[in-house]
Parts: C-alpha cells; sequence; structure tokens
C-alpha cells in the first residue's frame, strides 16, 4: 500500500474482509485545510484489517466528498458519489472513516461515515 499516486486524488486498495476503512480529507500539503496525517493511518488500519482504503488527497477545499452527493453539481459531485461508491464497493459490513480533529479533545477520530435515508433505495440496502 502507498501513498504516492499521479494526477488522481483517490488511492484505493482492495482487501478481504467485508472492511471498509475511508480517508475523505486526507492533505499532504502543511496549512491546507485538510486533515493531514490521515491516509497512512487509513491505510495501516485496512493492512491491518484486510480492509478496502480508499483515501482522498487534497480535496477539502473543493468538495467535502463524505457528504450528501446531492448538495453538489458538476465535479464536486462526481468526486463525491465516487468517494462514496467506492467506499460501498462489495457492499462491506463495516465502514469507517479517519478524521482530522482541529478542535476535538484528540487530534484523530474514527467514526462511521454516513446518515443513510430511509426513502432512498440505494441507502434502504444498508439499513
Amino acid at each position: 500500500m502507498s501513498l504516492l499516486r499521479g494526477n488522481d486524488p483517490f488511492q484505493i486498495a482492495d482487501g478481504g474482509a467485508s472492511i471498509a476503512i475511508g480517508a475523505p480529507h486526507h492533505g499532504t500539503h502543511p496549512n491546507v485545510d485538510a486533515d493531514k496525517g490521515t491516509g497512512p493511518i487509513a491505510w495501516a488500519l485496512a493492512q491491518r484489517l484486510n480492509a478496502r482504503v480508499v483515501v482522498v488527497s487534497d480535496l477539502r477545499r473543493t468538495v467535502d466528498v463524505n457528504k450528501n452527493p446531492l448538495r453538489f453539481d458538476g465535479a464536486k459531485q462526481r468526486y463525491a458519489l465516487r468517494y462514496q461508491n467506492e467506499l460501498f464497493a462489495g457492499l462491506p459490513s463495516l465502514i469507517a472513516e479517519v478524521h482530522g480533529h482541529v478542535s476535538g479533545q484528540y487530534a484523530i477520530e474514527i467514526a462511521t461515515g454516513f446518515e443513510l435515508d430511509r426513502t432512498d433505495a440505494g441507502d434502504v440496502r444498508f439499513l
């Protein structure tokens, strides 16, 4: 697993377990509004758990990819849809996201990600 990449802000690797780990706001540059350092944590956790990993780098100022894609249009919506489609690929039984936490008690937060909509057919599968 590696964070070396070309122009694609997405780094994705499959795992054997029914688990997905996401880092939607990883940042690689200092003083950028992003969760700097969350990508390597997501990769390490995914490797340890044999989980799928989806890391999005340096898009935080452009779009919050783990929010409802219907809030966005154009490229922003495509990024959000891609992140969520990649994270939910294979219908994992557990999804966790790694976030930085600038105002909390701890610097890193790991949480389940999405608020699912009971009226959306796609979300109903996960509920």
